[in-house]
């Protein structure tokens, strides 16, 4: 066993997370997205001595999302679980940020056809959020202040509760976003949850 799931120590989850056939399809379309055109193919290829930037959470969330396709998010939800537990565990909060984010992809497509993937959608929404003041300050800081990104947590949670016509909790999301200065339309969700809360008020 080699690769890059020996150089990130995920030799002994990667054979028991998976059967042979789930690998076996993992490196197909791993090989297939170019992520394994460098030095290391992905459990194959001597990986001693080999330096790299990438963490192991960043491995992780970033292989996540190759399968995010209907027939392939069993195998994404397999990863992002243990990307979320690799990153709890390691100081750099920019992985958790986008292991959240990446969660949200995973399991927010299944949410009408498995209760479990929305409420797994919404935790990582609210875990996404939890850390997001922190996230922004550090991305500041790593990025010579350029401009934040989209926050695909506070888009996502405001989407729900606006579906579930809690339009209060939108605004307060929206407004939260964008104090904190990430990217968004937050203006326009903003009029249009006051709208909805004015008129759901009426009735």
């Amino acid at each position: 066993m080699g690769g890059r799931i020996a150089l990130h120590g995920l030799t002994d989850w990667w054979m028991t997370a998976f059967s042979e056939a789930e690998r076996q399809h993992i490196k197909l379309v791993h090989g297939a997205g170019g992520l394994g055109g460098d030095l290391l193919g992905l459990d194959s290829g001597d990986h001693r001595g080999i330096q790299t930037t990438q963490s192991p959470g960043q491995f992780l969330w970033s292989l996540a999302g190759w399968f995010l396709g209907p027939d392939n998010r069993l195998i994404a939800r397999k990863i992002i679980e243990k990307a979320e537990k690799v990153c709890l565990s390691s100081p750099d909060i920019l992985d958790l940020h986008c292991t959240y984010g990446t969660m949200i992809k995973v399991y927010y497509p299944d949410r009408t056809m498995d209760p479990a993937a929305l409420q797994r959608a919404i935790y990582a929404c609210e875990r996404q959020i939890a850390i997001a003041g922190q996230a922004a300050r550090v991305f500041k800081r790593e990025y010579n202040g350029q401009p934040l990104p989209a926050h695909a947590g506070f888009t996502q949670l405001a989407i729900i509760r606006e579906k579930e016509k809690n339009y209060a909790e939108a605004i307060r999301l929206s407004n939260e976003a964008q104090q904190q200065g990430w990217a968004g339309d937050w203006d326009k969700r903003i009029a249009r949850y006051e709208q909805k809360l004015a008129k759901q008020q009426q009735k």
